[in-house]
């Protein structure tokens, strides 16, 4: 009879450590194109005020609630909203969701009230929507990247946007 030869294992690799940081973020954009730092405030155990090099972001849980402020001049106003990693420390250097469709989004999408709200129907035409699961992977290489969620306007509506985040962070 012949003698088994069982493969040997390789040790399997460590998990890095992952952690949950939340967000939320109440907007009111008065700009075409508004953004916030998902990570702005986020702290590192060892008290470090930025994401170290390294962190990948696993994936965000979103929550969005809208609320239409003005009337609707067409059926297309409405906004775009996206998430994307950036060395870009400031909104005005960020792409829009609009003007920029091919930057590197992990997630974008478009969302309008249900109807032309008028008159007094302005706080009763809104939009809730989630928990939205985004599953995209993006590499935190360098110091100074942030994770933003920008807006932008399409046609004239204005409306006040309320953002909650879980964002899982996959520790270097």
């Amino acid at each position: 009879m012949a003698r088994q030869v069982r493969p040997v294992r390789a040790r399997a690799a460590q998990r890095r450590k992952r952690s949950w940081a939340r967000s939320s973020a109440v907007n009111t954009p008065a700009a075409a194109v508004s953004g916030v730092d998902l990570l702005a405030d986020y702290q590192t155990e060892a008290g470090l005020l930025a994401p170290p090099p390294g962190l990948t972001v696993g994936g965000v849980l979103l929550d969005i609630s809208v609320v239409q402020t003005a009337a609707r001049s067409s059926s297309t106003d409405g906004f775009m909203l996206g998430i994307l990693v950036s060395q870009e420390s400031t909104v005005s250097e960020l792409p829009s969701p609009v003007g920029d469709p091919h930057a590197d989004w992990m997630w974008y999408q478009y969302f309008a009230a249900p109807g032309a709200a008028s008159g007094a129907q302005y706080s009763t035409a809104s939009v809730q929507a989630g928990p939205i699961r985004i599953r995209a992977r993006r590499r935190m290489d360098e110091l100074g990247m942030h994770l933003y969620v920008v807006t932008a306007l399409r046609g004239l509506t204005t409306y006040d946007l309320r953002i909650e985040t879980s964002t899982l962070l996959i520790l270097p």
